[in-house]
C-alpha cells in the first residue's frame, strides 16, 4: 500500500479519499482552491486547501521521492501503487501547480 511518510494534514485527507472506492479522481487546481472529488458524474468540493505553490511542490515532490522517482521535469505523469495515476504540473512564478490523482481501470 501506498502512504508516503509526509507530516501534512493534506496527506492524509488525501490518502482517505483515495481508499474510498466509490472516488475516481481527486482535483487541486492550484493554491488557495479547495480540492475537488469526483466519482461517476459527481464531484463535491473538499475541506483540502494547499496555501501556496511551494505547498503543492512539496507534496507532489514527496509522492515522487516515496516512489523513487528523481526528475526535473514541470510536468508528471506517474502510475502510483495505490491503483491511482498521478498528472501534475510543478509550478512556480505565474504558473501555478497543480495535479490530478485519478484511479485506473475506471
Amino acid at each position: 500500500d501506498f502512504k508516503p511518510k509526509f507530516k501534512n494534514e493534506n496527506w492524509n485527507e488525501l490518502d482517505l479519499l483515495m481508499k474510498t472506492p466509490k472516488i475516481e479522481d481527486i482535483n487541486c487546481n492550484g493554491p488557495n482552491k479547495q480540492v475537488v472529488a469526483g466519482y461517476g458524474r459527481n464531484s463535491f468540493n473538499t475541506n483540502i486547501v494547499f496555501k501556496d505553490n511551494k505547498e503543492i511542490n512539496e507534496f507532489i515532490d514527496k509522492i515522487l521521492r516515496d516512489m523513487n522517482v528523481f526528475t526535473q521535469e514541470k510536468v508528471i505523469n506517474l502510475r502510483l501503487k495505490n491503483g491511482f495515476s498521478l498528472h501534475a504540473i510543478l509550478g512556480g512564478g505565474i504558473i501555478n501547480s497543480r495535479f490530478i490523482l485519478k484511479r485506473e481501470g475506471i
